[in-house]
């Protein structure tokens, strides 16, 4: 799946950088091509917040926040 159409309606130019990502979940297994990966990392379930602004609720594969020391990752929902 090309994440720059889904997310920012622009299409896909491969460079140097570029990764797949693939998710696996039990309905769905799936090969996300992204513009750069710099880290595969845990994310503690107390540090997700459930994605409840305005925002989130008009994009459904935005399903929160977590708060990690010095950044914030947005988490994809990988099923919508």
């Amino acid at each position: 799946m090309d994440t720059l159409k889904i997310l920012y309606n622009r299409p896909f130019q491969e460079n140097d950088k570029t990764r797949m990502i693939v998710v696996i979940t039990e309905d769905l297994s799936a090969a996300l091509i992204v513009d750069d990966a710099k880290e595969i990392i845990d994310i503690p379930s107390k540090s997700i917040k459930q994605g409840n602004m305005l925002a989130y609720r008009q994009t459904p594969y935005f399903i929160g926040v977590a708060s990690l020391p010095e950044r914030l990752i947005t988490l994809v929902e990988p099923r919508v």
